[in-house]
C-alpha cells in the first residue's frame, strides 16, 4: 500500500507501506499499542525523529530507494525497531514490484523474521516494553492482585513505566502481595488512583492484611525505581517473635531503589518494623509509622534517606527509627520518626546522620 503523500499520514489500513514521496514524515496516525509497521523506500525521504517517532540516535533517517524501516507503537510514540540501508537492489521501480512476487515480497519477508527474531528475544528476557497500567480493585482476591502482578514481565526497558493503580477502598490482603525481580531503567509505581502528594492520616486506599503474619508489600530483588505512593497500610497480628523485625507493612529485601511517598504504616502488633529494608535502599518521604518494635528499620549494609516522616503520638514504635549491620540513615530533616523508649537505635556499626 502506498504511504500517502503528507506529513502525518494515516498507517491503521495496513502493516506494509511503500514510501513513494519526498515529503519528510513527521507522524504517523492510526496505531493501536504494540503495532508494528513496515516502510519500503520507493523514493528518496525523511523520517524525522521527533517526540512522537523516537529513531537510532535520535537522528532523522535519511531513507533511500530500497531502504527499509520498521517501527513499533508503544501507545504514545513510535519507537524504530530495525532499518536496512541500501540493500542489494537490481534496479529499476519498485512500483513494477507486487506484494506477490519480487524485491518488496523478499524484503517484507525479511523484516518480519528480524522483528520475530527480536520478539523471541524479549520474551526469553521476560521484558516489558510498553507502558502499562495494571488496574486493581477492592473486589479482587489477593491471589487475583498477586496473579496482576506476576503477569507483568519483570525487564522494564527504555525507561518503560509499569502502574499498578490502586481504586479506592479497602482491601482484605490474605497473603503478602510480592513484587519480585523486577529489573532494567524502567519504573514500578505502586499507587492510589487519589493520589495526590499531600499526606493524610485518612488514605481512600487502605491495605488490611487481617492477621496475617508476613509483610503486606514485599519488594524482592527489585533494581529498577519502585514507588509506593499514598496507601494506609495495616500489618495486623496478635504474635511477632520479638527477634524477627522483617515483619511489617512494607518490606524490601535485596531492591536497590524503592522509595514509599505519602503512605501509613501501622504495625499492630509489639514487634516487627513498619517498614524494613535489607540489603536495600531508597527514601522514605512522608510517610508515617504506628506501632511495632521499630517504625523504620534499615540492617545488612542497606541505605536509606528519611524526609518528613514521622510516628503517631498516641501510638509510637518503641524505636522510631534503627540502622544496624552497616546500615545508614541518612536524616533529610528533623521530622523523623519517634519512639517509645528511643527515637534511634544503632548497632553492628549501623550509622544515622543528621
Amino acid at each position: 500500500m502506498i504511504l500517502d503523500p503528507i506529513a502525518t499520514p494515516d498507517i491503521s489500513q495496513n502493516d506494509v507501506y511503500i514510501v513513494d514521496s519526498n515529503i519528510p514524515i513527521e507522524n504517523l496516525l492510526g496505531g493501536h499499542p504494540d503495532d508494528v509497521r513496515y516502510f519500503v523506500f520507493a523514493n528518496d525521504s525523511i523520517f524525522e525523529s521527533n517526540s512522537d517517532i523516537k529513531l537510532q540516535a535520535g537522528v532523522n533517517f535519511q531513507g533511500k530507494v530500497g531502504d527499509t524501516l520498521v517501527l513499533l507503537y508503544d501507545g504514545i510514540e513510535w519507537l524504530e525497531m530495525s532499518r536496512s540501508l541500501n540493500p542489494l537492489y537490481a534496479g529499476g521501480s519498485l512500483n513494477d514490484y507486487t506484494l506477490d512476487s519480487g524485491y518488496i515480497l523478499n524484503e517484507i519477508n525479511n523484516l518480519k523474521n528480524q522483528v520475530s527474531l527480536i520478539n523471541q528475544q524479549l520474551d526469553k528476557i521476560g521484558a516489558t516494553d510498553i507502558n502499562t497500567t495494571v488496574n486493581i480493585d477492592p473486589s479482587m482476591s489477593t491471589l487475583e492482585i498477586q496473579s496482576l502482578i506476576d503477569g507483568i514481565k519483570p525487564t522494564l526497558l527504555n525507561g518503560i513505566k509499569v502502574k499498578f493503580l490502586f481504586a479506592d477502598g479497602v482491601y482484605n490482603i490474605t497473603s503478602p502481595l510480592d513484587f519480585r525481580r523486577f529489573n532494567g531503567d524502567g519504573k514500578v509505581e505502586i499507587t492510589a488512583t487519589s493520589f495526590s502528594n499531600i499526606p493524610t492520616e485518612t488514605l481512600p486506599v487502605v491495605l488490611d492484611s487481617h492477621s496475617i503474619e508476613t509483610p503486606v508489600f514485599r519488594l524482592f530483588n527489585c533494581s529498577c525505581d519502585i514507588d509506593i505512593n499514598g496507601l494506609d497500610v495495616f500489618y495486623r497480628t496478635a504474635s511477632v517473635p520479638s527477634s524477627l523485625y522483617n515483619y511489617g507493612g512494607i518490606v524490601a529485601i535485596g531492591s536497590s531503589k524503592v522509595n514509599i511517598n505519602q503512605c501509613f504504616v501501622h504495625t499492630d502488633t509489639d514487634h516487627g518494623s513498619g517498614i524494613y529494608y535489607e540489603k536495600s535502599g531508597g527514601i522514605v518521604n512522608c510517610t508515617y509509622t504506628n506501632r511495632g518494635k521499630i517504625g523504620i528499620n534499615a540492617t545488612n549494609m542497606s541505605r536509606i534517606s528519611i524526609n518528613n516522616s514521622l510516628s503517631n503520638d498516641t501510638a509510637k514504635p518503641l524505636y522510631g527509627i534503627a540502622a544496624s549491620k552497616g546500615s545508614v540513615i541518612n536524616l533529610w530533616d528533623n521530622n523523623s520518626p519517634s519512639g517509645s523508649n528511643d527515637n534511634a537505635s544503632t548497632e553492628d556499626g549501623g550509622r544515622i546522620y543528621s
